[in-house]
């Protein structure tokens, strides 16, 4: 009604069935009080997009260091099952290079 347009009601409504920031800047020419309420909106919703973007900066940190040391902890079980390999193989020559030493020392006597 032409009394709902003068007191501004429209003009609200408007606003709150808004979908775009376009139609909200449109819409915040047409009084200061919208202009106002439109500028609270987008510092409202920057600011929630800013604690959005602080979560899951820390999430992504929390995240990676549990990945991180998810590796880490995956290599020492893998570099400690290669070295075990390794001792294993070393015993095994050290063993063989003592037999054969003792081979070698019994024909140099015999």
């Amino acid at each position: 009604t032409g009394e709902d347009t003068e007191n501004g009601l429209v003009s609200w409504a408007k606003l709150f069935l808004a979908t775009t920031w376009e139609e909200v800047k449109k819409l915040a020419l047409e009084s200061t009080v919208l202009k106002e309420v439109a500028e609270s909106m987008a510092r409202s919703n920057t600011d929630r997009q800013e604690e959005y973007l602080a979560q899951a900066r820390l999430d992504f940190i929390r995240s990676f260091g549990s990945v991180y040391k998810s590796g880490i902890n995956e290599g020492h079980r893998e570099a400690a099952a290669i070295i075990a390999e390794k001792d294993a193989e070393i015993a095994s020559l050290k063993a063989e290079l003592a037999s054969l030493y003792s081979d070698k020392t019994i024909h140099e006597k015999g």
